[in-house]
């Protein structure tokens, strides 16, 4: 090589770390701009109040009760130690974000147009970036993953440590962990190195990981919480890569193409693997918990088996896929991001606003519902009288010491403030408040799925007459 062919080859590398460093400068810009204006919802604020409001050991006894491994917990009790506060939330998505993707961008070999791409699509961008919640852990951890996949068996004992933080992200990575445990011991046995030490640790650490993963998420007797939202194969297929409450009809023909691409563009030797590691969540996916915000880990999964099984680079078929699946997202992403700069994605910071500025903390006010998490944050101590707790966050507990309906609706309390997602659940208690006198304000906020309102996160408030309402701007209104 000259010296000419050299510097020009310098100059290509150079170009392409700034290229790099580029898109994460704009992805962190574009992500501070948008969390600036966001406003956490109910399950943001259920974390944070967990982890400020409880010991270490208390939380993990609460964890049996949230239905989720304690990882996310444990980083907001280190966070809060720290100094960090409910307001500063939104710091540590982007970080962990922004790891993921100096891991994608300058570890992982992908074509260039999909780096410039998938730093913007959907989960990664907004819904696992602005909206902090456990979920943002997934997309660096499995870009781990994938960058030490093809050495776990030299290097065993790291890969069951990166395991262990990804199991305990939620309950589809606990099972998505087992998932790629079962493929390691299938390749420790195939490779015949089960007699390795560090691999027969390896193997031990794991199973153990999993074994208390599924002692701490498995849901305690006395649980009131039923997670159960599951949906149809095609729909999981379609909503974690380029659906949108598309027709059934619809929805089924796509997802049978997805499906073929998924499955027939692998080698023979995939196959098996590629069932072991997909059907475990995606029955999880079908039959216990599917939400809006669940079904990335599939995606962010998919794009990551890409990875793994160098299609992403070998298979034009997979570079189309992924291509219309990015831009698909990337609309998702301004659609949410749009609806979260220009509204309430939650209502809860404009009610304890209009709470603090009518001096009402100081009045008995009961709260129903449990989208009035939401709202506890912005007080340092447990403003529902309802609730006879310290604590601030919701109780799934059974027996969790709240007032009946009719205890409510006896006790005549100065200020009734009813989440608008149950008020299904409420509409006696509302309509006997509303007899009594009672002046009733809402306040507007909806969780902004894809490119849709997916659901309420309101309030209804009633406050009793005689009591001084002082509005400080429009988004109070009779």
């Amino acid at each position: 090589m000259n010296i000419n062919e050299a510097k020009k080859t310098k100059i290509i590398k150079n170009t392409k770390i700034m290229g790099k460093i580029l898109i994460i400068a704009i992805f962190i810009i574009a992500s501070l701009f948008i969390t600036s204006k966001h406003e956490p919802w109910s399950d943001e604020a259920q974390s944070f109040l967990l982890a400020k409001d409880n010991s270490l050991i208390e939380l993990f006894g609460w964890m049996k009760y949230e239905g989720t491994p304690p990882l996310w917990v444990l980083v907001l009790k280190l966070f809060i130690f720290l100094g960090g506060t409910f307001e500063l939330l939104w710091i540590l998505p982007i970080i962990f974000t922004t790891i993921g993707l100096i891991i994608f961008e300058f570890k992982i070999k992908a074509p260039w147009y999909i780096k410039i791409l998938l730093p913007f699509t959907y989960f990664i961008f907004y819904q696992y970036t602005v909206v902090a919640r456990s979920y943002c852990m997934v997309f660096p951890l499995l870009m781990l993953i994938a960058t030490i996949y093809d050495k776990r068996l030299e290097k065993p004992i790291l890969y069951s440590i990166v395991l262990w933080f990804f199991m305990n992200i939620s309950l589809h990575t606990l099972v998505i962990s087992g998932s790629l445990y079962l493929i390691f011991l299938i390749d420790v046995f195939k490779n015949k190195k089960f007699k390795e030490k560090k691999i027969v640790i390896a193997c031990i650490l794991i199973f153990m990981q999993l074994f208390l993963g599924l002692i701490c998420t498995f849901p305690a007797k006395d649980c009131g919480y039923n997670p159960k939202t599951g949906a149809d194969i095609e729909h999981v297929i379609l909503e974690a890569t380029l659906g949108s409450n598309f027709h059934p009809l619809v929805e089924d023909i796509l997802a049978i193409i997805i499906a073929e691409i998924l499955i027939f563009t692998l080698k023979k030797n995939q196959v098996i693997n590629f069932f072991i590691l997909f059907l475990p969540v995606t029955a999880i996916l079908m039959f216990i918990t599917f939400q809006g915000w669940h079904i990335g880990i599939l995606w962010i999964l998919i794009f990551t088996s890409f990875i793994i099984n160098k299609s992403i680079n070998e298979n034009i078929v997979i570079k189309v896929f992924v291509v219309l699946v990015c831009f698909m997202q990337i609309y998702w992403s301004y659609s949410s991001a749009s609806y979260d700069i220009n509204n309430n994605y939650s209502g809860g910071e404009k009610l304890a606003e209009f709470i603090k500025y009518n001096n009402y903390d100081k009045y008995e006010i009961y709260g129903l519902g449990y989208s009035i998490t939401a709202i506890q944050p912005y007080f340092d101590h447990n403003i529902f009288a309802n609730q006879n707790t310290d604590k601030r966050f919701y109780s799934w507990k059974e027996e969790n010491g709240y007032m009946d309906n009719k205890e409510v609706v006896e006790n005549e309390a100065d200020i009734y403030i009813v989440s608008k997602f149950y008020t299904w659940k409420y509409r006696d208690v509302m309509a006997e408040i509303s007899a009594k006198g009672y002046k009733a304000y809402q306040i507007d906020g909806y969780t902004h799925i894809k490119d849709y309102l997916y659901e309420s996160e309101g309030y209804f408030i009633y406050i009793k007459e005689g009591i001084p309402v002082k509005l400080k701007n429009q988004s109070q209104r009779n």
